[in-house]
């Protein structure tokens, strides 16, 4: 009951963009190929936070933390809402190069999978960027970072700061990734959805050892392609807008 009184309390505007964020927000985020011991295993703990909203009770439901967890060849990243009302996961398989969504939304549960041109063709609906790198470093989770600046090409979205380090042995592709072409790993960043900024800062990296579950869509999850994805996102928004 507590939980549908927060919703029912949520302005629909501003829950929508809530979960677009929460859908979308990994679309930008890195982390692969980082060594542990001979191998490249562990998990990066990140900070999600909205420093740009006043506090108010739809803040409440909003996501605090992403994870990714990483070997070689492979990254698992999660982010879901307060309640676990919404959950976003991707798979990536950096060998095969393929992309996997997971949406989790009130019991139903689906899954995308997409191949490099697939994938290619996907990531079009997403603003494209130049980026600008600068000589200024910030220090994330212990790590030295350089500072790039994104800008939007065909978008009025203000630009974004990015902070990559290249001290985690990092191959440097990030073929599936918005910002592709930032040398090293993303700790940092900002990103805007809707009129919403929202912060993504690195808090931990841990070495340690994954296993082969870590990297597996769970066979629960419903495959649908992308258009029907696409239909399942909007369908989720148009929820709470109308």
């Amino acid at each position: 009951m507590k939980i549908l009184r927060l919703l029912t309390s949520l302005n629909k505007l501003n829950f929508a963009s809530f979960l677009i964020a929460i859908l979308s927000l990994v679309v930008f985020q890195s982390c692969n190929n980082i060594p542990y011991f001979g191998h490249q295993e562990g998990k990066i703990i990140y900070d999600v936070t909205f420093p740009y909203e006043t506090n108010d009770i739809k803040l409440a439901l909003f996501p605090s933390e992403m994870t990714c967890i990483f070997d070689g060849d492979h990254q698992h990243t999660l982010i879901e809402s307060a309640y676990g009302i919404v959950k976003s996961e991707f798979i990536i398989d950096h060998e095969k190069k393929e992309f996997n969504h997971l949406v989790a939304c009130f019991g139903s549960d689906y899954v995308m999978h997409l191949n490099e041109s697939e994938y290619q063709e996907w990531v079009k609906q997403f603003p494209s960027v130049r980026l600008e790198p600068t000589e200024e470093t910030m220090t994330i989770a212990g790590y030295e970072c350089k500072k790039t600046i994104a800008y939007f090409k065909s978008d009025s979205l203000p630009s974004v700061e990015l902070y990559s380090t290249t001290k985690l042995d990092l191959d440097g592709e990030n073929w599936w990734n918005t910002y592709a072409g930032v040398e090293g790993t993303l700790l940092g960043y900002d990103i805007e959805q809707y009129g919403r900024r929202m912060q993504v800062r690195a808090r931990e990296v841990i070495f340690q050892k994954t296993s082969p579950e870590d990297f597996q869509v769970p066979s629960s999850y419903t495959p649908i392609s992308a258009s029907e994805m696409k239909a399942k996102l909007d369908e989720i928004v148009k929820d709470y807008l109308d």
